[in-house]
């Protein structure tokens, strides 16, 4: 996830166990001292927590990598003087591409700040290509009436390993900076912690709709793994959805129910 805001309450875990993956975030050096992207810290005036995963800081100028292992303390990082000129899709990208990182990795940010930001099947097929990968499909839903913008999840398999990826679409319009800055604490998919409402309820809107339904889910089955992606908003749509269907056993709840599949034998999944 990149630029992921804090947004539960205590900080989400795997009960109480890292999840895998990686926390990214930007960082750059002024005369004053170290800095980072202000998104990720941003939530903690409200009393929100950074998820309980391992954290890699990336150079804007020298690309340079600081990687914190997760720990409860690393939830509360990074805390030096936030910017929010760290936090656009781009340079989180040029960030991304220019380290010092496995490839893996940065297909992976690649997706999570560049693919997952098209609206259409015509603009990502060719970007997913680009990297070796495959479209499986999209699913869109229009946004709600004032507060959630329209939302876009793509699955994307490996066709050689079969492992897929999810993304998780980034703010695009007012209705998402509506979502972004509401403030109130909600339940969320029988979790114990206390989730952001406006990032819980977009969570809902690419989840529950129609087309998620119809293209995405059934295809989970056949998945060797699932990767959640995604940039800002849709880092915290990739943390929640990931925290949703990481339950043992799982939860009498409507939205596990939404998102949660039942693992097949891994194949080869019809492509775009």
């Amino acid at each position: 996830m990149t630029g992921a805001p804090g947004s539960t309450v205590p900080p989400l875990s795997n009960f109480s166990r890292c999840f895998n993956g990686k926390r990214v975030v930007n960082a750059d050096t002024e005369w004053f001292g170290r800095q980072n992207d202000l998104i990720p810290v941003v939530g903690r005036a409200f009393g929100y927590k950074n998820t309980l995963i391992d954290l890699q800081e990336i150079h804007v100028k020298n690309y340079g990598i600081k990687n914190t292992p997760c720990s409860q303390a690393a939830t509360k990082e990074p805390s030096n003087w936030p910017d929010s000129d760290l936090h656009p899709k781009d340079r989180y990208w040029n960030s991304i591409s220019k380290a010092n990182l496995p490839n893996f990795e940065k297909t992976l940010g690649y997706f999570a700040t560049q693919v997952a930001f098209k609206r259409y099947e015509k603009d990502a097929k060719p970007m997913v290509e680009s990297r070796g990968w495959k479209l499986v499909a999209s699913a869109r839903h229009e946004g709600g009436a004032i507060v959630g913008g329209p939302q876009v999840v793509h699955l994307i398999q490996h066709p050689s390993t079969l492992e897929c990826v999810v993304t998780f679409q980034g703010s695009s319009s007012a209705g998402d900076w509506f979502a972004n800055f509401g403030s109130g604490k909600t339940d969320f998919c029988g979790r114990p912690e206390k989730f952001h409402d406006g990032l819980a309820w977009a969570t809902e809107l690419s989840t529950t709709s129609a087309e998620f339904q119809a293209k995405i889910r059934p295809n989970l089955p056949k998945c060797r793994r699932v990767i959640a992606v995604g940039q800002s908003q849709g880092a915290s749509q990739a943390e929640y959805f990931t925290a949703c269907v990481n339950q043992s056993p799982p939860p009498r709840n409507a939205m596990y129910n939404a998102m949660s599949w039942v693992k097949g034998t891994p194949a080869r999944l019809p492509y775009l």
